[in-house]
């Protein structure tokens, strides 16, 4: 069947099933239920049963345009099949689905469905013949085919972004790997993510969580670029969200989507190859290339230091400053090969598990921005997780990562000193040398075990001055030298130990412990700046405070009200 001669990508309209002549061996017999349109708009389902005489069928595979474009194992319950084939033990085991989405259609005429028993050729069990028509048709089970995803693929794809794509890969190179997405309200940031997996040859599937914002309009700008399918999944009728459910759909997902290789991801991380000048899909094909079949990733947490991040924004230019995680999140086992058995997400979804595992013994790394500036974390967590969570899953221990967020007080933001700045090409050789036992991994510089606490105070933060005080609590040692901070960078240091009487009457160093510079320039640019003052790696107490060049006065970030400037 011819297509229409408008350039315009288009799902099928129609399918039509045959079948080849005959069946090779050792194929004793096979069936396809009738093409349906999946549950996204412009997806064909492919379901049916494929019964080899030499054991249950590890591969089959659609071929679109001489590519293969998806494969499953036929390893689904079949009770009829067992019923009818008592001779074979492994013919209950013989069922299988597939779901080819519209991105993998809307250039193919003819897509092929076979068995691969060996690795080397394909069998032909049955052809689909697509085909494509213009207009609407009344059958509303067909009009499911022609997809809103039609509208994204019409729009002209910007020059810059076509210059960056990777190509696509050649027909004797089938590997193939999906990203399966979950999101709930990540508008923000989900358009930065889709577009660096796209540049580094992973295709994507999200699904949405029922978001109040436009997360799915900006995730849509991707499909057909990378991006292959959205479906949403409502919450529960009592408003709560089951994580459980949709880890239990990211597995079924993994046995449909037809890839080599599946990474459990969630919108607002970014996922790294281990080796310089190697594409995250290139790494994972290396890994399974040396025989091993799961990936583990070691998680780096960029929190904010400052208020400035805006939706849109790339997380990897905007945040330079990150910690270790949470001990609860440091296992990021989660990604997987495709054709194995008892796939399950277990640990709340951070360890994969299946028979024969073999985990490859160097992580790859993963950037993850859970919290973007102070507003958005107060949002996040206050309005939009904490009453989401299903109370089983809190029993469970899952979902701790905000147990300590009790009220719109609580300040997201941390200190720039306490953080290291991102090295990429540093982290990579530190992480394999912390792998591989060669070396520890360095930490960030401590306090001497016998130096007394710090304390002191940022008072002041205006477009004329910047002044506080900074001492040890015991008042011993040289005077502390005082680094400023606006946002994640230092814009000065000065050492604390200009006299000041409010300090003399409280014995603090004999009054000698201030500081005080003249606003720099550069900072009165009607911006707002978040202003940090660190001594020996500990902030100063109301620190940051915020400073606006209009004059107005300075604030903290939080909603609680400042505390006294007094001497404590």
């Amino acid at each position: 069947m011819s297509r229409p001669s408008d350039s315009s990508p288009r799902p099928p309209r129609t399918v039509e099933v045959s079948e080849p002549a005959s069946i090779s061996a050792p194929v004793r017999s096979r069936h396809v239920d009738n093409p349906k349109p999946g549950d996204l708009d412009g997806e064909l389902a492919v379901s049916g049963w494929v019964l080899a005489e030499s054991g249950p069928v590890e591969r089959v595979v659609a071929v679109a345009d001489g590519r293969t474009v998806a494969h499953v194992q036929a390893d689904h319950p079949r009770a009829d099949i067992a019923e009818a084939v008592p001779d074979l033990a492994h013919a209950g085991s013989t069922g299988f689905r597939m779901l080819l989405p519209a991105a993998v259609l809307r250039e193919a005429e003819e897509v092929l469905i076979g068995v691969d028993l060996d690795g080397k050729a394909v069998n032909p069990i049955w052809r689909l013949q697509l085909g494509y028509g213009r207009e609407a048709v009344d059958d509303p089970a067909e009009n499911r085919l022609r997809p809103r995803l039609l509208r994204a693929l019409r729009r002209e794809q910007p020059a810059e972004r076509s210059a960056v794509r990777p190509p696509e890969p050649p027909p004797d190179d089938p590997f193939r790997i999906v990203a399966i997405i979950s999101a709930y309200n990540e508008a923000d940031i989900i358009g930065p993510v889709l577009e660096h997996l796209e540049r580094n040859g992973i295709s994507s599937y999200l699904i949405d969580n029922d978001s109040s914002d436009d997360t799915v309009e900006r995730a849509e700008e991707w499909l057909g670029r990378g991006l292959i399918g959205v479906e949403r999944v409502p919450v529960a009728g009592d408003g709560r969200t089951s994580w459980k459910a949709i880890l239990a759909r990211k597995v079924a997902l993994s046995r449909e989507l037809g890839a080599d290789w599946y990474l459990h991801h969630d919108a607002d991380e970014v996922r790294e190859s281990p080796w310089p000048g190697m594409s995250l899909r290139e790494a994972i094909q290396y890994v399974d290339s040396l025989g091993y079949n799961a990936i583990d990733f070691r998680g780096l947490h960029f929190p904010p230091v400052d208020d400035s991040f805006r939706p849109g924004h790339d997380p990897r230019e905007h945040f330079t400053l990150w910690e270790e995680p949470a001990e609860y999140d440091r296992l990021q086992r989660k990604c997987w090969k495709a054709g194995f058995s008892g796939v399950s997400l277990e640990d709340g979804g951070h360890d994969v598990r299946f028979e024969d595992r073999k985990l490859f013994p160097l992580r790859f790394l993963m950037r993850h921005y859970p919290v973007r500036s102070q507003a958005h974390g107060t949002r996040k967590v206050l309005q939009e997780r904490k009453e989401r969570f299903a109370a089983d899953e809190i029993a469970m221990g899952w979902h701790r990562q905000y147990s300590g967020v009790q009220g719109a007080d609580h300040l997201f933001m941390k200190n720039p000193a306490s953080l290291r700045r991102f090295d990429l090409e540093r982290l990579r050789l530190e992480t394999a040398l912390e792998d591989g036992r060669s070396t520890p991994a360095p930490e960030a510089a401590e306090p001497e075990p016998d130096a007394a606490p710090v304390r002191g105070f940022l008072d002041q933060v205006s477009p004329t001055a910047i002044s506080g005080w900074a001492a040890r609590e015991n008042g011993a040692g040289e005077p502390l030298t005082v680094d400023l901070w606006d946002g994640p960078r230092v814009i000065a240091s000065v050492v604390a130990e200009d006299h000041r009487r409010d300090l003399e009457k409280s014995g603090v160093r004999g009054g000698r412990a201030g500081f005080a510079i003249r606003t720099p320039r550069e900072l009165l640019d009607g911006r707002p700046h978040w202003i940090w003052a660190t001594a020996a790696g500990t902030a100063l107490r109301r620190s940051p405070l915020v400073l606006s060049s209009a004059s107005r006065p300075a604030v903290t970030p939080a909603a609680a009200k400042p505390e006294s400037a007094a001497i404590s």
